[in-house]
């Protein structure tokens, strides 16, 4: 991850939520909590995330609506892993129809969280690199 990598951490468990944000705040000062879909639109009116974490369980709207509204809002490129303590099979797919490849089901380690988020940004980087070379052949 980039020092200047900008994380939203979406999590109505408050001690994980900050567990989370001292984790990763140690490769990045730019770590952003959300208790709920309310704070979340708070936080994107002046702060646009390069990757979410982000609990599918959240009270009153699940994670994947929630994503939705930050890639709408703010983000389109934003990066998602989804953290959560519901039984994985049903929302890896739909997941995947949000275009979220990374779920990651509590408990899990710190070192798990990182690698996957890695990984969800080192596909954001790709994808922007055969954007932009898609659009610089059509443009000749």
């Amino acid at each position: 991850m980039e020092p200047n990598t900008r994380i939203l951490i979406v999590e109505d468990e408050e001690a994980l939520a900050e567990n989370l944000k001292n984790f990763l705040a140690r490769s990045s000062p730019h770590v952003r909590v959300a208790l709920d879909a309310r704070a979340t639109h708070k936080i994107l009116e002046s702060f646009t995330p390069d990757v979410v974490v982000l609990d599918f369980g959240l009270p009153g709207i699940d994670g994947l609506q929630t994503y939705t509204v930050v890639v709408q809002r703010r983000a389109p490129k934003a990066s998602c892993v989804i953290i959560t303590g519901h039984p994985i099979e049903n929302i890896i797919r739909a997941a995947n129809d949000y275009g979220i490849r990374y779920v990651l089901c509590k408990p899990f380690s710190f070192a798990e969280l990182q690698k996957m988020i890695d990984l969800s940004l080192g596909e954001a980087a790709l994808d922007g690199i055969l954007d932009a070379t898609v659009s610089a052949r059509y443009q000749k």
